[in-house]
């Protein structure tokens, strides 16, 4: 595949996702439909956590059958123990998140930062997903495995540091109240 196709693939990408956040503008502008545009996104990012996850215990499991070295399959079992703990932590929104929820009127700027937050959280999935799909179903073998393996932690580590700035976004004192709300 050339280049030019890798990049016109993940300018696409990109702007399904874009496309699937602009309902999300007016969602989180509008009091009543915040919780559920929360709701929309918690369950994409589930579902992504979720398929990526799985991946993980299928090449876990078919790794195990054979005789392979515990290293080569110790990114695996770490993956799959982050991946669930984030998982867990996303099912709930924070506590500290009903200012977002229950503010009349938010400024475009609050809204912007969600849907920043959001949009990268997207692409954090997303790159989650070609991680994990691009590790081979049959047990390593050749140099550099290790390298690929430890690539799985970089896009876990991403969206986990995602899900904690949207925390923080969403659980801020109003910093940001419209002046129409005031």
């Amino acid at each position: 595949m050339s280049k030019h196709h890798d990049s016109t693939k993940a300018d696409l990408r990109f702007l399904q996702n874009l496309a699937y956040l602009v309902p999300g503008y007016r969602a989180y502008r509008d009091v009543t439909l915040r919780r559920g545009e929360d709701s929309r996104m918690r369950a994409r990012v589930l579902a992504g956590i979720k398929a990526a996850r799985d991946r993980v215990r299928i090449l876990q499991d078919l790794w195990e059958t054979e005789d392979v070295d515990p290293r080569w399959i110790q990114p695996l079992i770490d993956a799959d123990k982050n991946l669930t703990r984030l998982a867990e932590e996303l099912r709930y929104c924070c506590p500290r998140a009903e200012n977002f929820f229950l503010a009349p009127s938010l400024s475009s700027e609050w809204v912007d930062e969600i849907l920043e937050v959001d949009l990268l959280l997207l692409e954090d999935l997303e790159s989650l997903g070609r991680t994990v799909y691009a590790l081979p179903e049959s047990p390593p073998r050749r140099k550099g495995m290790k390298a690929m393996l430890d690539s799985i932690t970089c896009p876990i580590s991403n969206l986990s540091t995602h899900l904690v700035w949207r925390d923080g976004v969403l659980g801020r004192e109003n910093p940001y109240i419209s002046a129409s709300a005031a």
